[in-house]
């Protein structure tokens, strides 16, 4: 492996055994970027007055500096994020150490810029920038150009994201009839970040940019089914008391319907679904790892599970959600402590509740259970807490059953009477 750095300068880069006897189609951005105090001491000339980083920064094998002028955005370079006071640095090279410069900023992925300085000298090496006053963007470059010579500029390669206030998205189906957030259909190709260029689905936004707590994805009305949406927290992470929101439409009429795949949160925390639809699918929420999350006015309509919740998402409230006609299980709690389910319906002829372990508080709910070895709770462990809760058996269902004993309450009256429980 050769660290010798690339370098433009003819016969600029070392060759161990050779000597100084190739160059490269690039140069380096660590070139002339070590500390600005170091001299580059020993380096060969030319070699720009400052040292390179890197093995073989102030030896006699440091690669040469180009004398033609160059610039090399540093800073946000490989995208990220960032907001407030950043210092934007660059490197300076050749003849452009001693040309001045000017920076400026795109909101939209470099169509248009803004100056953020008219003029400064490109030896500073850096800008202070107070970005507050720029709007915030997922799709934002900044740029240095020389004021003596404007063929020599430079950006950085990936685009970054400017957040000083929450970021919003956009999506739509094929239609806009009875739409609420959108004014035209979504697109593939579309950025998403504004209202008249929706993409096509949710899980293109968080495939595409890093969403934190306090954004908002808004979803328009109508019918989506395209693949389901899995948010891994590898990249897109709320908090405990800001979410990531997947809004859904808020016109009742049509909704925001996802037939046939559901919504999964995986190993993340702080995610929100409100008003959202889901039919059909395997699993309508499934929470696996996910903390702190949220669902309201969500529903899971003829799913095999309704919403699952499994080890490790805690603390997951779940508030006038609709569960409707699962095939398996209304609500599954494998493993979440300090889950609440709250002014919710489980309506079906499966146990409607089904606690394996974790914690799990029933209150203001609906439970409707039909059907002979069907059961409201099916609490094998874990614990559960259960009040001011309506339930209604047909068909020989049962209010609950516990498997460590074998025992099953068919009344309302046995279950609150052994189980304190309703």
């Amino acid at each position: 492996r050769d660290y010798h750095l690339k370098t433009m300068a003819p016969t600029g880069r070392y060759v161990a055994g050779q000597g100084y006897v190739t160059n490269d189609a690039v140069t380096s951005p660590l070139l002339d970027a070590g500390t600005p105090i170091n001299s580059p001491g020993i380096e060969p000339t030319p070699n720009g007055n400052r040292v390179n980083i890197g093995l073989y920064g102030n030896t006699l094998q440091a690669s040469r500096t180009p004398t033609n002028a160059w610039l090399t955005v540093g800073s946000l370079n490989g995208g990220g994020y960032t907001y407030g006071t950043p210092t934007l640095c660059w490197v300076a090279g050749g003849a452009a150490t001693g040309h001045s410069v000017r920076i400026e900023y795109s909101a939209n992925n470099g169509v248009d810029w803004t100056n953020l300085i008219a003029s400064l000298p490109a030896a500073n090496g850096q800008f202070v920038w107070s970005s507050s006053i720029q709007p915030s963007s997922p799709l934002a470059y900044w740029r240095i150009t020389s004021l003596d010579d404007p063929a020599v500029s430079d950006s950085n390669e990936v685009r970054f994201a400017l957040r000083n206030e929450s970021l919003y998205f956009y999506v739509n189906d094929a239609s806009t009839n009875g739409d609420v957030y959108t004014t035209t259909v979504g697109s593939n190709t579309a950025f998403g970040v504004s209202s008249n260029a929706p993409k096509a689905s949710v899980q293109d936004v968080f495939d595409t940019y890093t969403l934190l707590g306090g954004d908002v994805i808004y979803i328009d009305s109508g019918l989506y089914t395209n693949a389901g949406v899995v948010v891994n927290g590898v990249d897109d992470v709320g908090t405990s008391t800001e979410f990531i929101t997947v809004q859904g439409s808020t016109n009742e009429l049509i909704g925001s319907v996802f037939r046939d795949h559901g919504f999964q949160a995986l190993n993340t925390r702080g995610l929100a679904f409100h008003d959202l639809v889901v039919t059909n699918a395997s699993i309508g929420l499934h929470l696996n790892g996910a903390s702190y999350c949220r669902a309201e006015r969500f529903q899971a309509l003829r799913c095999g599970t309704g919403v699952r919740l499994e080890r490790y998402a805690d603390q997951a409230n779940l508030s006038r959600v609709l569960v409707w006609n699962s095939t398996l299980y209304g609500l599954y709690n494998n493993g979440a402590n300090g889950a609440v389910f709250d002014s919710g319906v489980i309506w079906g002829t499966r146990d409607a509740i089904t606690m394996q372990s974790g914690g799990l508080t029933v209150e203001n709910s609906a439970l409707r259970v039909s059907g002979s070895g069907r059961y409201a709770y099916y609490y094998a462990n874990g614990t559960l807490a259960a009040d001011y809760n309506a339930i209604t058996l047909e068909n020989g269902a049962y209010v609950g059953y516990r498997p460590s004993t074998r025992a099953e309450y068919n009344t309302v009256a046995s279950w609150v009477q052994n189980m304190n429980k309703d």
